[in-house]
């Protein structure tokens, strides 16, 4: 077992395994229910307020189950899927793939817009108080992309960036890259370009020569994706 358990308001565990199952356990810890994927499941759950669990899994899927541990529907991407889901207060659900895109896929699972990347993506996306979706990429970028799925900025960290994003309270945005670097990124609260641009940059591993290392920053917006016309939900 590889990813981390989800706990849903009703007490109930959901966690992925290597035996190709996600399990619904019940808090005394008795089985509730077991549901099998195409292939391993590195991606942790992610629980709606409607009670359906969105995961991911190395048979390119991106799946969503209901409550009762019954298939509402099966998103194919072009990767194996080990980023975990991240939910927007809208329903729509942004993860990852090794395609190097990172999907919005609307609750009836049908895509709503897709970003391609320069790289493998494991890192989990990150959603902020004002809607921006911040997520790393093995092509040593973190990006940060609008709720259009429109690029504001991406910031080259020197290595892979399989790390998660974490947004403190003050909307400062921590990760970390295979450069041995844990990166703090404070935002500035004012539109240029139509970009949210860095106001500061830290960086360190502890040692204080690492602090403040310089980093090259890519403000200029770029065309957004195209977004694809919605269709009547069908399980797959």
């Amino acid at each position: 077992i590889n990813p981390s358990p989800a706990v849903a308001p009703d007490g109930i565990i959901y966690v992925g395994s290597s035996d190709h199952n996600l399990y619904a356990i019940h808090p005394d810890g008795s089985l509730r229910w077991a549901y099998r994927a195409g292939s391993y499941i590195d991606s942790s759950p992610a629980v709606g307020s409607d009670g359906t669990i969105y995961f991911g899994s190395v048979d390119t899927r991106v799946h969503a189950l209901k409550p009762d541990g019954s298939l509402k529907w099966s998103f194919p991407t072009g990767g194996a899927v080990g980023s975990s889901p991240a939910l927007g207060s809208d329903g729509i659900v942004y993860v990852g793939s090794e395609d190097s895109s990172l999907y919005a896929i609307r609750p009836d699972g049908t895509l709503r817009w897709s970003y391609r990347t320069g790289g493998p993506i494991l890192s989990s996306p990150a959603i902020a108080a004002n809607g921006v979706i911040y997520v790393g990429s093995n092509d040593g970028y973190l990006y940060a992309l609008d709720s259009a799925g429109r690029l504001l900025w991406r910031l080259l960290l020197g290595g892979w960036v399989t790390s998660s994003p974490t947004i403190g309270a003050d909307g400062t945005v921590y990760v970390g890259a295979w450069s041995g670097s844990i990166w703090a990124i404070e935002q500035a609260p004012a539109m240029r370009e139509q970009c949210y641009l860095p106001l500061v940059l830290r960086s360190g591993t502890g040692s204080s020569s690492e602090v403040g290392r310089p980093a090259r920053f890519e403000g200029r917006p770029t065309p957004g994706p195209t977004l694809v016309p919605k269709k009547p939900a069908e399980d797959r």
